[in-house]
C-alpha cells in the first residue's frame, strides 16, 4: 500500500468519535448502471466471525450530474468476502452508521501495480483533461485548445480538432474511413457543396468527352476536345475550398 494512501487512513481514524468512523474506505462488489450505484465490501465493520460487511445499495458521486446527461463511469466491481479488497477503492462518508446510511465519493487512482492513473503514459499538462477507455481508446483535451479523439491501442487511429478548427484524420493499418448517413447530401465539402455532385461531375465529364484524331486500328487517339481542368468540377459548387 503506498505512502499516501496509508497517510489517509490514518488520518480517517483520528478523527474518528468513539467507534463511530465519519469516513471509511471500502471496495466495490457491484455496480448497477441504471442507478449509478454500487454495493461495496467494508474491511473496517466486521460480523461476529471478522468477516467484513457488505453494505447495500449505495449512491455513487460523479464529477457532473444533469437530467438524463452528465459523466457515468461503470465499474468493475469484484469484491467478495474472501477477498474483500478484490474491487475499486472507494471512500463511504458515513452519515448514520446505526442504520448503515452512506454516500460513496467517486474512486481514486493508486500507485502502480495497483490502478495507476492513464497520465502516466500520456504526461498531462495543467489543465487538459484526459479521459481513456481500458481498451486504449481515450478523448485527450490538451492545453493548446486541440482535442484528440484516438481509437484503442490495436486501431492507432486519431481524429484530432485543431485550435484554429482544421480536422485531421489519421487511419491506422489498412482501414478504411467509411462515411455513411440517411440523409442527403452524404457529405459537404467547403461553403455547401456536396460530395454526391462532385462524382457526378466527375461521371458526366467522363462519359460525355471526346477526343481529337480518332483513327481506326490500334492507334492511340489525341487528348480530349475539351481538356478538363479545376472549372470543370468547380461549376458543380463542390469545390473543396467553398
Amino acid at each position: 500500500m503506498s505512502d499516501l494512501l496509508t497517510e489517509a487512513i490514518m488520518h480517517a481514524a483520528e478523527v474518528r468519535r468513539g467507534d463511530f468512523f465519519p469516513v471509511l474506505f471500502a471496495h466495490v462488489v457491484t455496480y448497477d448502471p441504471t442507478q449509478h450505484a454500487v454495493q461495496v465490501m467494508i474491511p473496517a465493520y466486521t460480523g461476529g466471525e471478522g468477516t467484513p460487511t457488505m453494505s447495500g445499495w449505495i449512491p455513487l458521486m460523479s464529477p457532473m450530474v444533469g437530467n438524463g446527461f452528465g459523466v457515468q463511469f461503470c465499474l468493475h466491481g469484484g469484491a467478495t468476502y474472501s477477498n474483500p479488497t478484490g474491487g475499486e477503492l472507494v471512500v463511504l462518508f458515513v452519515m448514520d452508521d446505526s442504520t448503515g446510511a452512506f454516500m460513496a465519493a467517486m474512486p481514486f487512482f493508486t500507485p502502480a501495480p495497483f490502478m495507476p492513473p492513464p497520465g502516466t503514459t500520456q504526461t498531462l499538462k495543467s489543465g487538459e483533461l484526459l479521459i481513456k477507455h481500458e481498451s486504449g481508446s481515450n478523448v485527450y483535451m490538451k492545453s493548446t485548445g486541440d482535442v484528440v479523439v484516438a481509437g484503442s491501442t490495436n486501431s492507432a487511429t486519431t481524429i484530432t480538432i485543431a485550435n484554429n478548427g482544421e480536422v485531421t484524420v489519421n487511419v491506422g493499418g489498412s482501414n478504411n474511413v467509411n462515411i455513411t448517413g440517411s440523409g442527403q447530401p452524404l457529405l459537404q465539402l467547403g461553403a455547401g457543396g456536396d460530395a454526391l455532385a462532385l462524382v457526378s461531375a466527375l461521371v458526366t465529364a467522363f462519359n460525355s468527352h471526346t477526343h481529337l484524331g480518332v483513327t481506326t486500328g490500334s492507334g492511340v487517339s489525341g487528348i480530349p476536345q475539351t481538356a478538363w481542368t479545376a472549372s470543370t468540377i468547380k461549376s458543380t459548387k463542390a469545390a473543396t475550398d467553398g
